[in-house]
């Protein structure tokens, strides 16, 4: 297949929350683990601050009371908290291994549904590679952003919560001092976050050429073996890969 027949449309538009809210409606029939994943963050965050919280009275006991200090009460919090972590992480992969799942086969289902009703015209103009890529690495991808990506936003966004509140609540000056780094850390993850998705797609793009060229040279094997271009073959695939090769590198850095 030629270089035009196996490009890509390259998208270049900014996030679509439309487009998100679309695919979040593949969660529908995994709600109650998707809400059991979110009480669990919620949880998880608190618990994440009382650590701190418990190290803190902890020091102070032993700084007022020196040898009196009850360690075996403070120890025995501890392992308690312990436990309850090991059962939040437990309840995490349990929810992720429904939630994850679940969503790549309504995905995958709801795509081989709508291929179906295309035209013949647009099987034309797509390789079949490009297409099994989509259906499967792609729909892949998504579900697993779903369902491990709403923990770490839950997660992550009321720990930093809990924590501004904290710090501000014990020591207002040194709170508001810390809180002042969010903006620079903000723009700082934007920069990153525009190179990182650009390099992301690129190996996206090359993944499902590679999968479209696989395609082709199974299905095309014969004409090949008549053609004697086996050589030429492999030379095309190997641009390819080195093409994803590379952007799987600098993916990797800029990650």
């Amino acid at each position: 297949m030629t270089d035009t027949a196996m490009h890509e449309e390259e998208y270049k538009g900014r996030l679509s929350p439309r487009l998100w809210l679309k695919i979040l409606s593949f969660g529908r029939r995994q709600w109650r683990a998707m809400a059991g994943m979110v009480v669990m963050a919620l949880a998880m965050a608190g618990l994440d601050i009382c650590f701190t919280l418990v190290t803190r009275s902890m020091i102070n006991d032993v700084v007022d009371h020196g040898a009196d200090a009850n360690l075996w009460l403070w120890g025995g919090i501890y392992v308690a908290m312990v436990c309850v972590f090991s059962f939040g992480v437990y309840m995490f992969i349990y929810l992720g291994s429904i939630i994850s799942p679940g969503i790549s086969h309504d995905l995958r289902q709801a795509g081989f549904e709508r291929l179906q009703d295309l035209s013949f015209s647009y099987y034309d103009r797509r390789p079949v590679g490009w297409l099994m890529a989509r259906l499967t690495s792609d729909c892949d991808r998504l579900s697993r952003i779903l369902a491990w990506g709403l923990l770490d936003i839950v997660w992550g966004t009321f720990i930093l919560i809990g924590v501004a509140i904290v710090m501000v609540a014990f020591r207002w000056q040194l709170g508001l001092t810390v809180i002042l780094v969010v903006p620079p850390m903000t723009w700082v993850s934007m920069f990153f976050q525009k190179r990182i998705l650009k390099t992301d797609r690129e190996a996206r793009r090359a993944n499902s050429n590679i999968t479209a060229a696989y395609n082709e040279a199974i299905s095309g094997v014969r004409t090949t073996k008549t053609l004697v271009r086996e050589t030429e073959n492999l030379a095309d695939f190997r641009e390819l890969t080195g093409r994803m090769y590379g952007a799987s590198v600098r993916n990797a850095i800029w990650s």
